[in-house]
């Protein structure tokens, strides 16, 4: 079987639900933010990168989610919208928002899933778990 760095990191990487409260350091968010930028896309680069680590913010972001989650016609989604105790964001002390240009012309999905994809597996490479990230949205 064939292996190397970049596999073992594609295989190791897994969602995270648990943080330390630190913060992580500059220049690991500029690795990780490289290789966002590095990610394939249409040739216009039409994604954006937000990083929040405004502890404040992040806990404005997670309760604007839980609202809207008891709105949704899902009842686990409503559950989850209504529990006290849940955090959407999972105290995450970093938070990337992937978003990217409506006026792209391919679908932005996939140009924001590859870069979150890099982002993902810098975020493995250099610590695993280190960041949380919402899912690519259009703005």
């Amino acid at each position: 079987m064939i292996t190397n760095e970049t596999l073992k990191v594609i295989k190791q990487r897994r969602s995270t639900r648990s943080f330390k409260e630190e913060q992580i350091k500059g220049e690991e968010m500029q690795a990780i933010l490289e290789a966002g930028m590095y990610a394939p896309n249409a040739g216009n680069q039409a994604w954006h990168f937000t990083v929040i680590q405004n502890k404040k913010l992040l806990e404005k972001l997670n309760l604007a989610a839980k609202q809207g989650a008891q709105q949704m016609d899902i009842e686990h989604l409503r559950e989850l919208g209504n529990d006290k105790e849940f955090n959407c964001l999972y105290h995450a002390p970093t938070l990337i928002i992937v978003s990217g240009d409506e006026k792209a012309f391919v679908p932005l999905e996939a140009d924001c899933a590859a870069a979150t994809q890099n982002l993902l597996l810098a975020a493995e490479s250099i610590g695993g778990g280190l960041l949380d990230f919402l899912r690519p949205i259009s703005v």
